[in-house]
């Protein structure tokens, strides 16, 4: 298949999920969505390599699985990568072992008749993230999600530790 066939191909499957997508904003009457960054609180690279990651189970009632990067962070990985879709990541503090915690906002993707119209992009973009920067700043203000720098990382770099209120 070369790349013609591809798009001709997937351009009916790219506008069903864009509009698809979009349906839960309108259906919902949503300007955002809120996730989790992750399935589960920052792990150290050697756990992540081995598959070893502790990862909260969606469908098990908290139940607790081993878990390897495409698992934890399944939402950046493979999520709707086709379509436009703004996203921002937001600190949220601490674990109690000091494991950096963040969750993800979602914006709505720009309309599949305007994908490809970088002028079109350009402005959804900036009008999500005028409106994602009053999210983060409300999250921010509440005790506990504000963000802070990890121990390790105020060691290795020789910082003086504080919260970025």
């Amino acid at each position: 298949m070369d790349e013609t066939q591809y798009r001709y191909w997937i351009g009916p499957k790219i506008k069903s999920d864009c509009e698809a997508y979009n349906s839960i904003f309108d259906q919902n009457d949503l300007d955002l969505l809120l996730l989790p960054a992750g399935f589960g609180a920052t792990p150290e690279l050697s756990r992540l390599s081995e598959g070893t990651c502790t990862m909260t189970s969606l469908g098990g009632e908290g139940r607790m699985e081993k878990a390897g990067p495409s698992q934890l962070f399944m939402l950046h990985f493979f999520s709707f990568k086709h379509l436009h879709i703004p996203k921002m990541v937001i600190p949220t503090g601490l674990t109690a072992d000091g494991r950096p915690t963040a969750v993800q906002i979602w914006g709505k993707a720009v309309p599949y008749e305007h994908m490809f119209d970088d002028s079109v992009a350009a402005k959804h973009d900036a009008d999500f993230l005028y409106l994602v920067r009053r999210v983060s700043a409300a999250i921010q203000k509440q005790p506990g999600l504000s963000r802070e720098d990890a121990a390790m990382i105020v060691k290795d770099l020789n910082l003086q530790s504080k919260r970025h209120d």
